[in-house]
């Protein structure tokens, strides 16, 4: 059974993906309509991820509760640092890797992860 999580009073499943160039992304499924979700996190990075990258951007601009969210389900916590793209500074998340890869460990065997 997949774990349900509360979110702006609708329930989403978490659904970890990954960017094109490699970095974590953290969308909500809504539990009502599959079809239906939300992206928690922003791709700032220009280059491509080393290895399995443990942090992400937060889109504070579009949910200004997200960092609270993912804090309060022990999904992230705040790194400290904050990365500025025009008038938003979005917040760096140091993800919880291994609940993140209990709710779709498939999407992590499918990374594209090489080591040196």
């Amino acid at each position: 059974m997949r774990k349900e999580y509360e979110f702006r009073g609708e329930r989403f499943y978490l659904m970890p993906q990954f960017y094109g160039n490699g970095w974590l992304a953290l969308t909500l499924q809504s539990v009502e309509d599959e079809a239906e979700y939300i992206v928690l996190s922003v791709n700032l990075e220009s280059m491509d991820a080393l290895d399995l990258p443990d942090r992400t951007f937060i889109d504070v601009n579009h949910y200004p509760d997200a960092m609270e969210f993912l804090e309060t389900n022990n999904l992230a916590t705040y790194s400290g640092y904050k990365r500025r793209s025009g008038f938003v500074e979005y917040p760096m998340a140091v993800l919880n890797l291994p609940l993140l890869y209990q709710h779709a460990p498939q999407i992590f065997q499918e990374a594209n992860i090489e080591c040196f």
